[in-house]
């Protein structure tokens, strides 16, 4: 009970107007249908308050939070999706691409991960969008990670050259 607290309150009003004020476009994904109705529509209406983030003309943070997500279900859902549109003649086999696999997933491909709570591992969290993300382990429990954390993790990740699977010189 104290978890769906935390959510209420993540996704209360005053929580949605900080985002929206700092253009911060939050995105939730994963199975809310385990969570309770308020939840999963305050989530919803935040996901609505924010998407203006949305657009090229934009310069808006995405937020994306997890909640009961698993990357081996999401990859699982896709390949019964795509395998969906073959088995009706809507899709070629020769069409399926990893482009294709990735437009049908939950979430896109993030350049940073913070993974909270002293842990080195992706734990089944965005196995194949996770291929070229930056990763930022801190060992800090969510509820205590704050401005301060962030700000360190996104300084050490601009210190970063990405090179997206490249060779560097």
């Amino acid at each position: 009970e104290s978890l769906m607290q935390l959510l209420q309150t993540f996704l209360s009003h005053d929580s949605v107007q900080f985002l929206v004020r700092n253009q911060i476009k939050l995105r939730v994904f994963g199975d809310l249908s385990a969570f309770n109705p308020i939840v999963q529509e305050l989530a919803r209406h935040a996901e609505r308050m924010t998407e203006r983030g949305t657009g090229s003309s934009t310069n808006w943070l995405q937020f994306n939070v997890a909640m009961n997500y698993g990357s081996r279900a999401e990859l699982l859902n896709a390949v019964k999706q795509i395998s969906q549109s073959v088995s009706e003649g809507k899709l070629r086999c020769e069409d399926i691409s990893e482009e294709l696999i990735s437009k049908t997933l939950q979430i896109s491909e993030p350049d940073l991960v913070i993974r909270t709570g002293g842990q080195k591992r992706l734990s089944n969290f965005m196995l194949w969008q996770n291929a070229y993300s930056e990763l930022s382990f801190v060992d800090v429990l969510w509820p205590d990670f704050d401005a301060q954390h962030l700000a360190e993790s996104i300084v050490d990740y601009q210190s970063r050259t990405r090179n997206f699977g490249g060779l560097t010189s």
